[in-house]
C-alpha cells in the first residue's frame, strides 16, 4: 500500500511539473513580449534607451529568466501569476 502511494505522488508531481510547463508555454505563445511592450511605451513618452540598457532589461526579460522567476516565486511564496495582478 505504501509503495501504491509514494507511485501515486510520484506521478502526481511528475504531472503537475508538465502541466505547468505547458501552460507557462501556452501563455507565452502571442506574439510580442514584454520588452517589446516595454520598448513601445518607451518610445511614446519619448525616452530613449542606451544599448546597454537594452541588452540588460532583454537578459532580465528571457523566457528562461521568466520561467525560472515564476517557478521560484511558485514554490517559495505559492504565489500563482493570478496573484501578483491584485
Amino acid at each position: 500500500m505504501t509503495a501504491y502511494l509514494v507511485r501515486r505522488v510520484f506521478y502526481m508531481a511528475i504531472t503537475l511539473a508538465l502541466v505547468s510547463v505547458v501552460g507557462f508555454a501556452i501563455i507565452q505563445l502571442p506574439p510580442g513580449d514584454f520588452l517589446d511592450s516595454h520598448l513601445r511605451q518607451l518610445g511614446i513618452t519619448g525616452t530613449q534607451l542606451t544599448e546597454e540598457e537594452g541588452r540588460v532589461i532583454e537578459s532580465r526579460t528571457s523566457l528562461k529568466h521568466r520561467e525560472l522567476q515564476w517557478g521560484r516565486d511558485w514554490l517559495a511564496r505559492g504565489a500563482s501569476g493570478w496573484l501578483k495582478q491584485r
